[in-house]
């Protein structure tokens, strides 16, 4: 997914949240559960999907995003009322172009991202990749055997 709403804290009661918000989270974790690389979450939050465009077409997820906040607005809205998120934000992943040819990338979000953000208490976020960063991942693990 290249663009999600993440909403993170470390005492959030995060079924309760969950509850109040009536969305279909993709991923709910809880403090205490196993992550991935055998450690423990530290904390407890949720995550779900704003905008399925590639990670090269940052103007479609920022569109499908504002399409997607206007849309849950209401059900977003406990984000304010819901003490203990440390962290509500949205996360775009974006494909590096940077190289020999291209010296910067730059991003424009436009006052209507901003604004919604705001009313909701959601930060932004840019993740950049290398673009070759899953080749790379993948011959780390076959090396690592």
């Amino acid at each position: 997914m290249s663009c999600e709403l993440r909403i993170i804290g470390e005492n959030l009661d995060v079924d309760a949240f969950v509850n109040k918000t009536k969305m279909q989270w993709y991923r709910v974790w809880h403090k205490g559960d196993n992550r991935i690389n055998s450690k423990k979450h530290t904390d407890s939050g949720v995550s779900i999907g704003a905008s399925e465009a590639d990670f090269d077409n940052v103007k479609l997820q920022i569109t499908e995003t504002i399409d997607f906040l206007i849309k849950y607005k209401e059900n977003l809205i406990h984000i304010n009322s819901t003490p203990d998120i440390e962290y509500a934000y949205i996360d775009f992943g974006v494909d590096s172009i940077i190289d020999e040819d291209h010296l910067i990338q730059g991003f424009f979000f436009p006052p209507e991202l901003v604004k919604i953000c705001a009313e909701l208490s959601i930060g932004i976020e840019l993740s950049i990749y290398k673009q070759d960063m899953q080749i790379i991942l993948e011959n780390r693990r076959l090396n690592s055997k």
